[in-house]
């Protein structure tokens, strides 16, 4: 008897033990998704993105010649419109990936993956991760032209003006539909009036008459 109380007594120290565990897990899940992050990011201002994309596709090319060169530099352009946009300043990849996790989860892997690019990388890995940084450059880019209207603007700048379709006319001698027909006449011509054949007769026998005395 004295051991199955034991017994029972282990088993309600284990399940004790257990729900603390489950009650710690959930308050500590629900307390990391209650937290609130200390910034609110904003879209590029319209006044930061002039020159940006003509520096993206600089920076492109000069991976040709300097490829570790041009890693840096990229990353340098997207810390600099990151921070423009209020995020704060890191030191890490890691933890600038963890902030932009919070609003975009795109960016956020881009910048981890391209963040851990080693000394000894090759040619290709360096290429990944320009890659990485470039495309999240652009995006940016991209998303603040669109809030700020411009790609709708340089749209209608450059298409050409709709061409309205000829309105073509009924042709000659065909009545278009639901007009009634109309009846045609003959057309006479305005001739002078004949005078009676007798009466120019008699006007000339008076005028041939001689006078009398």
């Amino acid at each position: 008897m004295g051991v199955t109380m034991q017994s029972t007594t282990l088993w309600l120290i284990v399940a004790i033990v257990v729900v603390a565990i489950i009650v710690l897990a959930v308050i500590g899940f629900m307390s990391r998704r209650g937290r609130r992050v200390g910034f609110e990011p904003r879209a590029l201002a319209v006044e930061d993105l002039e020159g940006r994309e003509d520096r993206i596709d600089e920076i492109e090319r000069m991976f040709v010649h300097q490829p570790r060169e041009a890693v840096a530099a990229a990353r340098l352009q997207v810390d600099e419109m990151l921070s423009r946009m209020g995020y704060p300043v890191r030191l890490t990849a890691v933890e600038r990936s963890r902030d932009l996790a919070h609003f975009n989860r795109g960016y956020a892997d881009r910048y981890r993956t391209a963040g851990e690019l080693r000394d000894d990388a090759s040619t290709e890995e360096m290429r990944r991760a320009l890659k990485g940084y470039l495309d999240t450059a652009r995006e940016i880019v991209g998303e603040a032209k669109g809030r700020a209207g411009l790609d709708r603007t340089a749209r209608q700048d450059t298409e050409p003006p709709a061409v309205r379709p000829a309105v073509e006319g009924p042709a000659p001698g065909v009545r278009p539909a639901g007009q009634p027909a109309v009846e045609e006449r003959p057309v006479t011509e305005d001739r002078p009036a004949v005078e009676d054949r007798p009466a120019v007769e008699d006007r000339r026998a008076g005028e041939e008459r001689p006078a009398t005395g």
